[in-house]
């Protein structure tokens, strides 16, 4: 089965609604369906993306998460870390 490749801005898009909802229990289908693979490739994430990528972060147990290119702002970073 090969996987499914979500863009980074429909990721995005899902894991704000997502966090926005509260639906925590939705974290675990989007990464079933993604083969548990979180793509946010080249954007720019302010702090409620942020926070919903916490949300996300919080409510699994196994994630390949990828953000080569993404911008960060530091304080975020750092309270993304302690998840990883």
């Amino acid at each position: 089965m090969s996987q499914l490749r979500l863009s980074s801005s429909f990721v995005l898009s899902i894991i704000r609604e997502i966090y926005q909802t509260g639906s925590d229990h939705c974290v675990s289908s989007l990464l079933n369906s993604a083969e548990n693979c979180i793509n946010l490739n080249s954007r720019e994430l302010d702090s409620v993306h942020c926070a919903a990528l916490r949300f996300t972060l919080q409510h699994c147990t196994a994630v390949s998460l990828s953000l080569l290119f993404t911008s960060i702002p530091k304080a975020e970073l750092e309270s993304i870390e302690p998840l990883l």
